[in-house]
């Protein structure tokens, strides 16, 4: 019979119970949960006859289950497959194999997939097909993004589901074989954890040093060439728990701590800029407390849950979200240790980072890898240069006079076709630093598109047009001015000289010569025709 205090880990391989000699040679096993990272089962075994190593039992590729718990009490910690297998042959001592696996997500998380960008699919429709291709079952909750335009599918599947997830603020995991993608589940109640009774021990932290008061999203429309903001104040998150824990001067502080920008986010709309905003405040506010425990073993501890810490005092008594729990099982029984931290990352720095590519390292100049988008504000011809505003990141980021990329440039030579004042352009940044732009080329925009077909190709300035007609049948050269004079070219040989308001043939000094089958002169009553012929 089963003691049912007692503490037991159950491990399926292949679908098949390890045969209780195998079991018997389990040295530790770990279950590794994390909310950023895959999860990952971690067995060490006795293999001082080389049983395992030389056997197939454990395999690579091999399904694995884990469950943990008491007596018969036993829940599912994990399923997944066996990733990698390592031999250990000590100095002293017998041999032992230690055996990973990560759970389902792992797939997703490695394998680059070449997909077409999405539009028109709601992200939740995205998080589903994704997971049936793996061969998990989605849960999912409804996007408000449905990607009117294209959305690139860059990196793996997973990286791009954590970008969306981010952006919905959603909860991004595998759990067993689901795929979850979806809104943070409320949790009505959460596991009790006191101090000198089932918390083995915490150590919290509280710092505000990295937070911030007001967040701000920018990003750029290049199809209405106009920039995108979004804003968000800590002030709108809710701080009542927190003011009566801390105080309302420490709540105060947190409100005023000052503003953080996250430039060049894919948001196409004030509400999408809006929204990130928020969801990266709610991140930032996340790390006010970090810290760490142990509790005896408790596998009903997961991370992305809530747990209840007593006993530590006011200000650091309260409801904590796991962010990675570690179940261990082996000589000394079974236990519990758990992190909270900040969501998406470790600190603030990182998480800025990834969010923002000029966010510099310590001691660095900022720095911008890519490209952007610039509305140019001034033009200086004698120089060739132009300065750009930059409204993708400020709309007080002006840039010096910038040079301008042209066709065939050199000394006197090359094809001057500067932009001019509210056009947009594309903007790169020599060895990435900011101080150093330089102007690639123009775009056109939605709302001022080009003209003509695929068939036409027209140089165009201010006042002066030359259009290259391939249309079949009807190809054509035509050099026109805002005058309305034009001089053509068509595809039969013609030539046509329409002048709007007098035409002047003058050769000076030398011969003008004129030759055709038939000549004809028409000149109006009231006009004249001198012929000056000197002997």
């Amino acid at each position: 019979m089963t003691d049912r205090f007692a503490p037991r880990a159950v491990v399926r391989v292949a679908g098949t119970l390890l045969a209780a000699d195998v079991s018997a040679r389990l040295l530790s096993v770990r279950y590794d949960n994390n909310t950023d990272l895959a999860d990952m089962v971690t067995l060490v075994l006795d293999d001082s006859d080389h049983r395992f190593v030389d056997g197939s039992l454990f395999d690579i590729g091999h399904r694995l289950e884990l469950s943990m718990g008491y007596g018969s009490a036993l829940q599912e910690m994990m399923r997944g497959r066996i990733a990698s297998i390592a031999p250990s042959f000590p100095a002293g001592g017998a041999a032992t194999l230690t055996v990973t696996a990560y759970d389902l997500s792992q797939r997703l998380r490695h394998d680059t997939v070449t997909r077409p960008p999405w539009q028109g699919v709601n992200d939740a429709v995205i998080a589903a097909r994704i997971a049936g291709e793996a061969g998990l079952v989605p849960v999912v909750d409804p996007s408000r993004f449905d990607h009117e335009r294209k959305l690139p599918h860059e990196g793996t599947d997973w990286e791009f589901l954590q970008r969306r997830a981010r952006a919905n603020h959603f909860d991004l995991f595998v759990r067993g074989e689901e795929l979850h993608f979806h809104h943070p589940r409320p949790q009505t109640e959460a596991r009790v954890l006191e101090w000198g009774a089932t918390l083995a021990g915490f150590t919290p932290r509280l710092s505000a040093a990295a937070q911030a008061g007001t967040q701000v999203v920018r990003g750029f429309d290049d199809g209405l060439g106009r920039a995108v903001v979004g804003v968000a104040s800590a002030a709108d998150l809710g701080l009542e728990q927190l003011a009566e824990k801390l105080g309302d001067t420490v709540v105060e502080s947190l409100v005023g701590a000052g503003l953080r920008i996250a430039r060049g986010e894919a948001v196409t709309s004030p509400l999408d800029a809006a929204t990130l905003a928020r969801s990266l405040l709610e991140e930032i506010s996340e790390g006010l407390y970090e810290g760490s425990g142990e509790t005896v073993g408790d596998p009903g501890l997961r991370a992305g849950d809530q747990v209840e810490i007593r006993g530590v005092g006011k200000r650091f008594s309260g409801r904590y979200r796991l962010r990675q729990v570690t179940h261990t099982y082996d000589g000394g029984g079974y236990r519990t240790s758990f992190e909270v931290s900040q969501r998406w990352g470790t600190s603030l720095t990182q998480l800025l980072r990834s969010s923002t590519s000029d966010t510099a390292a310590p001691g660095q100049a900022p720095t911008h890898a890519g490209v952007v988008v610039g509305v140019v504000v001034a033009v200086d011809p004698e120089s060739h240069r132009v300065e750009v505003e930059l409204p993708g990141r400020s709309e007080e980021d002006r840039t010096d006079p910038v040079p301008c990329v042209a066709l065939g440039a050199g000394p006197g030579r090359g094809v001057e076709f500067l932009p001019s004042v509210n056009d947009q352009v594309l903007v790169a940044f020599l060895d990435g630093r900011l101080a150093t732009p330089v102007v690639l080329g123009s775009l056109w925009t939605e709302a001022e598109p080009p003209s003509g077909t695929a068939d036409v190709r027209r140089i165009r300035t201010t006042a002066h047009t030359v259009t290259l007609d391939d249309t079949e049948g009807k190809e054509q050269v035509v050099i026109s001015d805002k005058g309305g004079s034009t001089v053509t070219m068509s595809h039969d040989g013609t030539v046509t000289v329409r002048a709007r308001h007098g035409l002047v043939l003058d050769a000076g000094d030398g011969d003008a010569a004129i030759t055709a089958r038939n000549v004809t002169v028409t000149v109006a009553a009231d006009g004249h025709m001198d012929v000056d012929r000197k002997a």
